[in-house]
């Protein structure tokens, strides 16, 4: 627990360091995160912008009402991703929960199928290194695809249908579809 935060806390801001300072506050923010390493990764990803100390009451606050059968880290978790998603800027927020609507992306289809008036194109990709370095997405192999973490697509899921854009998401992504068909197609059968 301890090794995974202190790992991802200094990726996220240079030089962190555990010292008898931060000591207590990182075995805080563990426990918080209920030594579910989705949790800690997420409250170690703010070290950059936040001290641990604030992390850890962030993490603590945040109220975790498990399900009857979840497992116990299952609230630890929940909570982890709610005071994480709160931590983010508004096009961030509204970037991850449509990044639910497909399990995986590339560069272009985010700006095709994510991008509108609320969310210009030009700036996806700075709104995916945020949310990548905030632990929320993560690359995924070497082709330029990005993925949220199964966790963490629950929840924005769960967003992209309160704010009622499911819908449209899903439309865009089959016209995008459609047309990459199609352009393929067309590649083919001009040999």
């Amino acid at each position: 627990d301890l090794r995974l935060f202190i790992s991802r806390a200094a990726s996220a801001a240079s030089g962190f360091a555990l010292g008898r300072e931060t000591c207590e506050a990182v075995v805080a923010a563990c426990r918080a995160a209920g030594g579910m390493p989705l949790a800690i990764e997420l409250a170690a990803a703010r070290a950059g912008g936040l001290d641990v100390a604030r992390i850890a009451a962030g993490l603590s606050a945040w109220p975790r009402l498990p399900a009857p059968g979840d497992h116990p880290g299952t609230a630890a978790v929940a909570a982890a991703i709610g005071w994480s998603h709160d931590q983010l800027a508004p096009a961030e927020q509204v970037m991850l929960r449509r990044l639910s609507a497909s399990p995986s992306w590339t560069l272009e289809i985010v700006e095709r199928v994510c991008s509108d008036d609320q969310l210009p194109a030009v700036g996806s990709l700075g709104l995916l290194e945020s949310l990548a370095a905030a632990a929320m997405v993560r690359r995924h192999g070497t082709q330029g695809r990005w993925q949220l973490p199964r966790a963490i697509g629950d929840d924005a899921a769960a967003r992209l249908s309160a704010a009622g854009e499911v819908q449209v998401l899903g439309r865009r992504l089959r016209d995008y579809t459609a047309q990459r068909v199609a352009y393929l197609t067309s590649i083919v059968y001009a040999r």
